[in-house]
């Protein structure tokens, strides 16, 4: 495999894959430890690919009805007003996983991450991203074809506006994430 850092600084990959190399892997792991991005689409709606077990996410049999996908930018709260459903997934404290926007309901309570970020002293980031229930709404209806432009908003990466999963949260009650699971 090639120097990754040559193509661009942010890697998208269409899915979670689910067979790798160690080489291979730790060719995109190496290069988010170089101040790289890698944006995995979990197209698949399943964390069963080489990313998700490496940021340690789960995912539950549950799914669950989206009005909107929220996100934050430039300090202002934004949604995308767009319904389907969404697997539901178990975020893991340890890892300082960082939700950066959300599946909501009809009364704007967060039902599971749409975006996870987990970034590395280096700058690098791994945003994982739970698309699948995007995508399933856009391809069963035709006019929510034109909300495939933002997508790109749902990605805005910028830490200090997300949700951070870490340690000290076990003890807490959260009520942002009555159906998000914590392990």
């Amino acid at each position: 495999m090639p120097d990754l850092s040559v193509i661009s600084k942010t890697i998208i990959l269409p899915f979670d894959p689910t067979n790798m190399s160690a080489d291979n892997f730790n060719r995109y792991v190496d290069h988010v430890r170089m101040g790289g991005t890698i944006v995995v689409l979990n197209s698949a709606d399943s964390v069963g690919g080489i990313f998700s077990k490496f940021l340690s996410l789960n995912s539950t049999n549950l799914f669950s009805e989206f009005s909107k996908i929220s996100y934050t930018y430039d300090n202002h709260n934004n949604d995308i007003n767009m319904s389907g459903k969404a697997r539901v997934l178990k975020v893991p404290f340890e890892n300082d996983l960082m939700a950066i926007s959300f599946y909501n309901d009809k009364l704007n309570k967060k039902i599971s991450p749409f975006a996870i970020e987990k970034v590395f002293p280096s700058g690098g980031k791994i945003i994982y991203v739970n698309n699948a229930g995007l995508f399933n709404s856009i391809s069963n209806r035709t006019s929510n074809f034109m909300e495939l432009s933002n997508f790109t908003s749902l990605l805005n990466s910028t830490a200090k506006h997300g949700t951070l999963f870490k340690n000290s949260d076990k003890s807490k009650s959260n009520h942002e994430f009555n159906q998000i699971e914590k392990f």
